[in-house]
């Protein structure tokens, strides 16, 4: 990562102010008397990457805008990808605005990603010291310094206290000078283990041996589990023939029964339409049936009113005589009313009131049909 320039809204005397120029790609120098605000870049810097402090703490210079403006500003960025970025931060707590040179939001790409391993700590003491690092730095000795590098590039972890925690550890277990060997002690403890190792291994064969047992048992069960599913199975298949026998039985004497019906012809292919019209000619009988079984009830009702004349029948002879002459006195009448209409009252008073009876067009005068009385 690299920062390529920065623009101040509002931090200590700098207030909307950003460099004439981009910084090189080499060494950047910034030069200024004093006061200039060089340090005032340098926490700016360091702010905008990290944060800016929680305004509650008195000890610390917070380089509140005495020029106006709001504290905070942006960082101008250039990614190990070669991409421009935009590093926006305020005062105000919250996380920081990392956007595209074009203003376009940076997706998948984070302020910690560009940093990299680079934390706060490691930051301050060795990238940007500022004057207060260097008079703690002039103070200190060179072992003291080597240390205050060593703790900067590890995150701030006390070296020289580690370096004698562990020369102290080393002693406990071994000194040439010392009273007491503790590695005497651990070699005693590493046989002791060792031993019961030992014993452990040989439990262990007893135990991988009962194990086999229990294995081959195992399969001895199973073995004898699929014989005693098998015996079931059998037993299962008689008690279903059991069962069938009886059904099987009567099945085997209907068969016997039907080996002794004597065979029959083929159905004949034409034998459903004969049955149908067979059925045809039932009804139609049938309904004949009935027509003429109403018509002979009529027939009996009418004779039951019909009265018998003595007269009529002594002259059953000439009335048989008279009967082929019917049609033709029933013309000879249909033609004589005729001319009555035509001709009224000329002919019709000389017929006398017997002639009138025996052949008058109404229903009852019908008296005769073919020797049947109606």
């Amino acid at each position: 990562m690299k920062i390529s320039s920065l623009y101040i809204d509002g931090f200590g005397k700098f207030q909307n102010w950003k460099p004439s120029t981009s910084f090189g790609d080499g060494l950047t120098a910034i030069v200024g008397s004093n006061e200039a605000g060089k340090t005032t870049l340098l926490t700016f810097i360091r702010r905008m990457l990290y944060g800016f402090p929680d305004g509650r703490k008195k000890d610390l210079n917070h380089y509140t805008p005495i020029n106006g403006g709001t504290i905070g500003g942006r960082l101008e960025i250039q990614g190990e990808d070669g991409r421009e970025y935009i590093l926006s931060r305020t005062g105000i707590r919250g996380s920081p605005s990392l956007t595209y040179a074009d203003g376009t939001t940076a997706r998948g790409s984070t302020l910690s990603s560009l940093l990299g391993p680079c934390d706060q700590i490691f930051y301050e003491n060795v990238c940007a010291i500022g004057l207060g690092e260097l008079q703690e730095i002039s103070t200190l000795r060179r072992d003291e310094i080597r240390d205050r590098l060593a703790a900067a590039g590890a995150g701030n972890l006390p070296v020289r206290d580690v370096a004698t925690s562990l020369q102290t550890s080393a002693d406990e277990i071994y000194a040439v000078r010392g009273k007491k060997k503790r590695i005497n002690a651990l070699v005693s403890d590493l046989k002791e283990v060792e031993a019961n190792i030992s014993t452990v291994k040989k439990n262990q064969r007893e135990y991988d041996q009962i194990n086999e047992e229990i294995n081959r048992m195992r399969g001895a069960v199973a073995e004898e589990e699929r014989k005693q599913k098998t015996v079931e199975e059998e037993i299962t298949y008689f008690k279903a023939l059991g069962q069938a026998w009886e059904a099987f039985t009567e099945r085997e004497d209907a068969r016997n029964i039907l080996s002794t019906i004597p065979e029959t012809e083929p159905f004949p292919g034409d034998a459903l339409e004969k049955i149908n019209q067979a059925e045809n000619e039932v009804r139609r009988l049938e309904t004949e049936y009935d027509d003429l079984t109403k018509e002979h009830t009529g027939l009996k009702e009418e004779i039951g009113h019909c009265v018998v004349r003595g007269e009529v029948v002594d002259q059953a002879d000439t009335i048989h005589a008279l009967e082929p002459k019917t049609e033709w006195y029933r013309s000879q009448m249909a033609d004589l009313n005729t001319i009555s209409k035509n001709n009224q009252g000329i002919f019709y008073p000389q017929f006398t009131a017997k002639t009138r009876f025996l052949f008058s067009a109404s229903p009852r005068g019908h008296v005769f049909k073919t020797g049947v009385f109606r």
